[in-house]
């Protein structure tokens, strides 16, 4: 465009780039006082052309004096070096130098030291540092750091960050003098090669996630690969690289995100990786130690307690409170050995991925072993431990974050990124405890990036026989036993977690249902051997050691159970719960993509989700699947499992009723959906299949409240039993009264069932009778039941007849509440307090 909108402010000549402009006025500041006044004329003088062709000139390497300085070559004249220079600025100005501060002796020296750049002829020797594309440093020579309140990214804004060389003193920017005749000059110069170099960017890099005080095990970090430096020769002109030196090509690598080559999937290695950890236990460390542990049954020592102190405590935030500082900021070794008493007796049993007789606190991974300290720290239930991990809990769910993202980069060693996992699903496990709706947003972004590309959920077939077939050590083929089990148990407690929060935050879950393939533990017997020797007499007992598949894409196939409803001994505990899970993944993945926009519901077509999924290839077999394990989590006592029996009545109680409709008519979207939704939920209290959901939701009542002091409910369970008060109660409190019969007895919600018998009815479009496979002489009790979905009827709940409205509904659901109240330790504070709230509106509406 021939424009010219740079204009020198010393000689007034214009020029079309700033890059110009700059090595311009750099010739302008090397000149004399009185050179500059007559510089215009000066100017219009012969100019030296540059190479044809745009070649460069050869620069050849500097070398050193024994006395450690650097010189360089004789230059036959001033102009001769601008030219170069001008030839040679864009290629130059991208090369590496060093970061010098202003208190460096280079900048910090006298005029006379300093002289001016126009005195210098070839015979004089420059015996500062040169600065090339191929500048290397001697050892002598040291670059010092800059203060370390120079720069800090937190405090900083990136508008002022090409400033941060600027201080006070005889010098000013680049080393000038303040007072120099053209500081105007000086200071254009500054910001013109600030904006047109790439130095002034290194402030703008993030702070190394090595230098922040949430890092990995030193054995974890990514090792940083030595660059060998090849020597740019002149005659080293190949078509690939050129004269382009190879710190050029590090540098760019430095700068430039890697590429994933797939090694953060666990699947096509897991078991072998597991097979060949180093540690007796999964999340071992390296090598068990021998350590003295008269006074300490977990290894929990003041060594421990002090690296746990450094990697966590020293974050903590010092509490004014007298309360808070008189035993201390971070818990003493003997409340720490305390708190994984209360982990393994109360929480574990829940989640039993660890091997409890191969577990060694002193060589457990440091987040994972404060994960469990927090956990059982939260059973206590003390005010100062409750202070402690509000604390506590974000410098824990950073840590964990930070590792998983570390791992995403690099990943390290698969037993290492087991011990994340585990650490992660603890960390999860205490925001979903808590009940704080605060601490379950912030660990949203841990779920997301715990469940989501892991590879774990995908697994390979597995034979644990042939697998451990090649030990020759007894004992060495128990803890590797132990290894592969503690692995399929965490798959487990992670596919739980993605379904809890999933129906809990009303999200697609993460783990695609086609995808699913998972092996089936076996049974916690097994896994409590506290010997090889007890583990081989389980053996011959019966316990099995190798356990089937299961991949839920295959569900809809016929006889596609058979391997896991027809085992010999039936199925244990672990097993039905892990199966069971696996079915509820599927249910919250169609209610995900049916219900979710509620906008679109169709009035007679949301109700009833089994309905629905008739209509969809992916879920309808969901029913099928769901009343053929009726047989196996119900028909025995001997193996039946109160977690195991509560998820089968919860995944019935979904299967026949839209728990989002529920929600909202309970008030989870505001007064405004309610109304819509409580006319939803009368019209659905007519089916029979209303009626059905509402036996369950009595019996899962009724398995809770007469549970067994040793039965451990899981947060699972705690939720299902929310989801029975909201169904039941609002039942009770939209449904139409009978007619009075004084013929018909009510039917008792709280009475036993033989679901093998009941069978399909309520769930399906016709209801003839039993189900195929099921016509056998029925009990008079399951009679009465297939009556009462089908037909309706009056109905009662511990002998007191249910009638319809508020009443009813109110005493149901304090019933509920107080249920909720008293299970264990875990208290979600916020389900329980939903329903108070709701039993206080009815009674005001009386």
């Amino acid at each position: 465009t021939k424009e010219r909108p740079y204009e020198c402010v010393t000689c007034k000549k214009r020029f079309s780039r700033s890059d110009v402009l700059f090595r311009h006025s750099k010739l302008h500041s090397q000149q004399t006082p009185e050179e500059r006044g007559d510089a215009s004329s000066s100017l219009l003088g012969p100019v030296r052309p540059s190479p044809p062709n745009g070649s460069m000139i050869p620069i050849s390497e500097e070398r050193m004096n024994p006395n450690g300085s650097f010189t360089r070559p004789e230059r036959t004249s001033f102009a001769q070096d601008q030219s170069y220079g001008d030839a040679h600025m864009a290629h130059s100005r991208h090369m590496s130098m060093p970061d010098l501060s202003l208190g460096h002796p280079q900048y910090n020296m006298s005029p006379q030291q300093h002289g001016p750049l126009s005195q210098m002829t070839p015979s004089h020797a420059y015996t500062g540092p040169e600065f090339t594309p191929v500048q290397e440093f001697p050892p002598s020579v040291t670059t010092p750091a800059l203060p370390s309140h120079t720069y800090d990214p937190q405090l900083v804004s990136m508008d002022h960050t090409h400033m941060d060389g600027l201080m006070s003193g005889p010098f000013g920017v680049g080393g000038l003098p303040v007072h120099s005749p053209g500081q105007s000059q000086d200071m254009l110069q500054f910001w013109l090669s600030q904006a047109d170099n790439d130095l002034g960017y290194g402030s703008l890099a993030l702070p190394d996630m090595a230098s922040t005080p949430y890092t990995p095990e030193a054995n974890q970090r990514p090792a940083r690969l030595p660059v060998q430096r090849a020597a740019t020769s002149e005659t080293s002109d190949t078509a690939s690289t050129g004269n382009i030196p190879n710190e050029r090509f590090a540098r760019v690598e430095s700068c430039w995100l890697a590429k994933n080559n797939g090694t953060h999937h666990l699947a096509q290695s897991l078991w072998s990786d597991v097979v060949h950890s180093p540690g007796p236990n999964l999340f071992s460390i390296g090598l068990s130690q021998t350590l003295e542990r008269s006074d300490s049954r977990w290894g929990v020592n003041a060594l421990l307690r002090s690296r746990l102190e450094a990697e966590f405590g020293a974050h903590l935030p010092h509490s004014a409170g007298a309360s808070a500082q008189r035993p201390g900021n971070f818990p003493p070794a003997e409340v720490l050995e305390i708190c994984l008493d209360h982990y393994f007796r109360r929480f574990h049993p829940t989640a039993p991925f660890i091997h409890v007789p191969t577990f060694d606190a002193s060589n457990t991974p440091l987040p994972l072993l404060y994960a469990m300290c927090m956990l059982g720290l939260s059973a206590l239930e003390s005010s100062n431990g409750g202070n402690f991990i509000s604390n506590a809990f974000t410098i824990l769910l950073r840590k964990v974050h930070n590792d998983l993202a570390l791992n995403a980069i690099t990943p390290s060693a698969p037993h290492a990124r087991l011990a994340i996992f585990a650490a992660g699903f603890l960390t999860l496990c205490l925001a979903a405890l808590s009940g704080d709706k605060d601490r379950l947003a912030q660990s949203q972004t841990l779920y997301a990036a715990l469940i989501a590309r892991q590879g774990v959920f995908s697994v390979e077939e597995l034979d644990v026989e042939d697998t451990i077939a090649g030990v020759n050590d007894e004992n060495s083929r128990w803890l590797t036993w132990a290894r592969i089990e503690s692995a399929k148990r965490l798959v487990v407690a992670l596919l739980t977690t993605d379904w809890w929060f999933s129906a809990n935050s009303s999200v697609s879950p993460a783990i695609r249902p086609e995808t699913l393939q998972l092996c089936l533990p076996c049974d916690d017997v097994l896994f409590r051997a506290e010997s090889t020797a007890r583990w081989t007499q389980l053996q011959q007992m019966g316990k099995r050691i190798s356990m089937p598949m299961i991949k839920p894409r295959t569900f809809n196939l016929e006889g596609a159970l058979d391997s896991v409803i027809l085992l010999d001994p039936p199925l244990d505990a672990p097993g039905q719960y892990t199966l069971l899970s696996a079915i509820k993944l599927c249910v919250c993945d169609a209610q995900h993509r049916h219900f979710l926009p509620t906008d679109d519901w169709d009035r007679h077509d949301h109700l009833i989700p089994w309905e629905t999924y008739q209509d969809d290839l992916r879920a309808r077999s969901l029913v099928q699947t769901t009343l053929s394990l009726a047989p196996v989590i119900t028909g025995s006592v001997k193996t039946a499992d109160l977690n195991s029996l509560v998820l089968w009545h919860n995944l019935c109680l979904t299967l026949n009723s839209n728990m989002q409709i529920f929600e909202l008519a309970a008030g989870r979207a505001g007064a405004g959906p309610a109304g819509k939704a409580l006319a939803d939920v009368e019209d659905w209290a007519r089916t029979s299949s209303a009626r059905r959901a509402c036996i369950h939701a009595a019996h899962t009542f009724k398995l809770l409240s007469n549970r067994k002091v040793s039965e451990s409910v899981t947060l699972n369970s705690m939720s299902a039993l929310f989801c029975s008060a909201l169904v039941l109660g609002l039942y009770l409190f939209t449904v139409q009264s009978p007619e009075t019969d004084n013929t018909r007895p009510p039917y008792e919600l709280m009475d036993d069932v033989d679901w093998t018998i009941v069978g399909n009815a309520g769930m399906a479009e016709t209801s003839p009778g039993n189900s195929p496979g099921m016509m056998f002489e029925s009990s008079h009790a399951s009679n009465i039941t297939r009556t009462f979905i089908e037909a309706g009827g009056p109905a009662s709940i511990n002998g007191v007849v249910a009638t319809s409205g508020f009443q009813t509904a109110r005493r149901t659901l304090l019933d509920f509440a107080h249920l909720m109240d008293g299970i264990g330790t875990w208290k979600p504070r916020t389900l329980s307090r939903i329903l108070h709230i709701m039993s206080d509106v009815l009674e005001e509406s009386i």
